[in-house]
């Protein structure tokens, strides 16, 4: 045999390296990674959805108050018909009725 043909029967006779190694520790990489992106997705979404919780407590106490100040503000215009410091006061802030609106009994 030449030494050209011994060397091509040394190349062809190695074994394939075995990727299994390689590929397995890609694929739990992937799935380390995969889980704490997941744990961090379901972090964020406890988080947004308390806020969203405290907003809406918010804005229920804002109708609350807002509702409590319009009542004030429709009985302070109806006394303003009967008493004068009523009205001076109503006159000052600018508080003015709204039509079809009776005073709160």
């Amino acid at each position: 045999m030449s030494k050209d043909n011994q060397h091509s029967e040394e190349v062809s006779g190695h074994e394939q390296p075995n990727l299994f190694i390689p590929l397995s520790m890609l694929a739990l990489s992937v799935v380390i990674v995969m889980a704490f992106r997941l744990g961090d997705a379901a972090a964020e979404r406890t988080q947004l959805q308390l806020t969203l919780r405290d907003q809406e407590q918010k804005v229920a106490q804002v109708r609350n108050t807002s509702e409590a100040v319009e009542k004030i503000a429709i009985d302070l215009v109806a006394l303003g018909k009967t008493e004068p410091a009523a009205k001076a006061i109503a006159d000052r802030f600018g508080i003015m009725a709204k039509p079809n609106v009776a005073p709160v009994q």
